[in-house]
């Protein structure tokens, strides 16, 4: 004779093997959890990453603005060369001569202010824009003159043209200063001259 399972019972009918109600989903919401000497493994990396990206992008920035610098340093290398050089070729003649300056003083700049094949070089910025040079008091003339002459810097950008106008214009020996034609008599007005494109001139009138 077969015996019915008694409720309750172990080995006995469904109530005695069903799991308690819930019991699947706590053990589905249980999860081991790292070790704490893990996480904080996990957290330090994490911290190190960050800073490192923070101090490369730091160096980045620094280089090139620090490179940027050093272009427009050799630039007022190169003006203060021409400049010293057209009154050194003039020094025992009457007057500034009409003519391009630039083309036979181009040989007598420093190497990185130069470009061309020898014999036809040209005076470049570090930005590759051309420098010219000339005799008279009107920049891009060739007039001749007793006691004047003229330096156009061009297609600078705008960080380049606004360091290079303002140092110009605290030099005694300089006449005016220009930027794209406008003459310029303070640094207000050179920074509204000086655009964002890099296409900015700077003319210089020296007095000789």
């Amino acid at each position: 004779m077969r015996h019915e399972g008694t409720p309750g019972r172990a080995g006995g009918g469904a109530a005695a093997v069903a799991a308690p109600p819930g019991a699947a989903a706590a053990s589905r919401g249980h999860r081991r959890r790292l070790p704490r000497r893990r996480r904080r493994g996990m957290v330090n990396v994490l911290l190190t990453v960050a800073i490192a990206a923070i101090v490369i992008g730091a160096m980045v920035g620094i280089f090139i603005t620090s490179g940027a610098g050093l272009r427009t340093s050799n630039l007022q290398t190169t003006i203060t060369a021409l400049a010293a050089e057209i009154e050194r070729a003039f020094a025992n003649r009457r007057e500034y001569a009409a003519g391009d300056y630039h083309d036979f003083l181009a040989p007598r700049m420093p190497s990185n202010a130069q470009r061309g094949a020898v014999g036809s070089e040209i005076i470049v910025t570090p930005w590759g824009g051309e420098i010219e040079a000339g005799g008279g008091a009107t920049v891009g003339t060739a007039a001749a003159s007793p006691n004047r002459f003229w330096i156009d810097v061009q297609d600078l950008p705008r960080a380049a043209c606004i360091t290079v106008a303002e140092a110009l214009l605290e030099q005694t020996n300089i006449v005016s200063v220009s930027v794209d034609g406008t003459a310029v008599t303070t640094n207000a007005l050179i920074e509204d001259n000086c655009d964002d494109a890099n296409d900015n001139d700077v003319e210089i009138v020296y007095r000789g």
